[in-house]
């Protein structure tokens, strides 16, 4: 499976544990690499990211990021209805992991902010997002673009939308250039007033994934004679300092050896730059104030929003692809699964599907671009057996082609005999038979 831009492209793949795995379709070496970052993202429990892991074959580098046990965004907004107060705290909690990636080091740019590539916990309190440590990646939009698709399509899978809470994020976003503190603010206080009134049960948001009120705006004390009060002198300086060390010795000596060296001195050197800012308690920024008339005005300066963009799915990709004009409309409910009482596509072939659970026979026409099989209600083919998960495998239609998909479910889904890897695409073709717990799906051609 490919990005849109063609030069990454992503897999799923079972070895004990489940991975998704990013490659480049051009091999992608270690001068692509963004080199503190490595060590920063393996050995360090970064919040909200995906644990990854590197590995590199015939002097091609792959991640491996471990998503055993997690619940992808797109699939959870497909088959679940969200509470108002889910939806307030997941949008904060990719808010802030997107805020809080400058503290190790890391650059907004890289996170992948794509509901296919966030993940979510059994309980939907928790997230990961999905971060790629290569220089110069990049995508097309602005991150308030991001996140203004984010909450329009997990706002489609609220089940009651009550109050003004709504209109007031809607207005924050409105504004191109959005504030991502501001965004979180509101958030925050949209949480309390749902819990004063009691329309759900009382959530408490963590500390760390959301800033004390007063964090979006830094107040610089300014008089008519001087302006900008505050400087700030990043830690990582020292940091660049070091590493230009290292590496210029490479530099004037490239061999083989000494790059080996000099990845493992940038990896050492930052973490003892981040266990001494940990250890002391020093943040990464330093900041120095200087003094100042006490009858210097007060002047509220709003700190400049980083930019973040997206690699969307290749649009040749039917299942992934998210119309730009109206990117509420994949998940909105009645385009999520399309019912029996659908139009036949157009074309030679379509898809039947004859259904044996235990004494019963049916037969279904798979007359939609995708069939959804669970527990849920909403399902397109709503099986209530015991073991079978609320939201179990879909089958999608490409064209003239067919593909089989377990959605993470509990108890697996087998095709011919073999465990399907969750989220991973499998071909079907006629004969082929589908086993979700105890009942089984005949695939034909007609």
């Amino acid at each position: 499976m490919k990005f849109h831009n063609e030069s990454l492209c992503y897999d799923f793949v079972h070895e004990k544990d489940t991975f998704l795995v990013i490659s480049g379709n051009d091999p992608i070496t270690e001068k692509d690499l963004i080199p503190h970052q490595i060590p920063m993202i393996r050995y360090n429990q970064i919040p909200r990211l995906l644990t990854m892991d590197m590995e590199e074959f015939d002097l091609a580098v792959r991640f491996n990021y471990k998503i055993s046990g997690k619940r992808m965004l797109s699939q959870v907004l497909r088959g679940t209805k969200l509470t108002l107060n889910q939806y307030y705290r997941l949008l904060a909690e990719i808010l802030s992991a997107l805020e809080e990636c400058a503290e190790y080091l890391l650059n907004p740019e890289n996170f992948i902010l794509h509901e296919d590539f966030i993940f979510l916990d059994s309980q939907l309190s928790r997230v990961w997002l999905t971060y790629v440590p290569l220089a110069g990646f990049q995508a097309d939009s602005r991150i308030q673009g991001n996140i203004r698709q984010l909450a329009g399509g997990m706002m489609s899978a609220v089940e009651q939308l009550h109050g003004s809470g709504i209109q007031t994020l809607m207005g924050t976003m409105k504004d191109e250039k959005f504030s991502i503190n501001d965004l979180k603010r509101d958030i925050r206080k949209l949480l309390e007033e749902e819990n004063r009134s009691g329309c759900e049960s009382p959530v408490i948001m963590p500390v760390e994934a959301v800033r004390p009120e007063s964090a979006p705006l830094q107040e610089v004390h300014a008089s008519a004679d001087y302006r900008g009060a505050f400087r700030t002198i990043p830690l990582y300086v020292l940091f660049a300092a070091g590493l230009g060390l290292i590496w210029g010795v490479y530099a004037f000596h490239p061999e083989e050896s000494l790059i080996y060296i000099a990845f493992g001195g940038s990896g050492l050197w930052l973490n003892l730059l981040y266990l001494f800012s940990k250890k002391y308690k020093i943040p990464l920024s330093i900041h120095i104030r200087r003094s100042v008339p006490a009858e210097a005005s007060v002047v509220k300066v709003m700190p400049k929003s980083p930019v973040v963009v997206m690699p969307k799915i290749d649009g040749n990709i039917s299942k992934h692809a998210i119309p730009a004009a109206n990117p509420t409309t994949l998940l909105a409910i009645p385009d999520a699964t399309v019912l029996l009482g659908s139009q036949r596509p157009s074309g030679l072939f379509c898809g039947k599907l004859e259904i044996r659970k235990g004494d019963r026979t049916e037969n279904m026409e798979l007359t939609g671009e995708c069939l959804t099989i669970g527990r849920n209600e909403q399902a397109g083919y709503v099986d209530d057996t015991p073991g079978v998960s609320r939201v179990h495998c879909e089958i999608i239609r490409n064209g003239v082609q067919y593909f089989v998909k377990d959605l993470g479910s509990v108890n697996g889904s087998y095709l011919n005999g073999k465990k399907l890897v969750p989220y991973k695409e499998y071909p079907l073709k006629s004969g082929d038979v589908l086993r979700i717990v105890r009942t089984e799906y005949k695939f034909n051609l007609t």
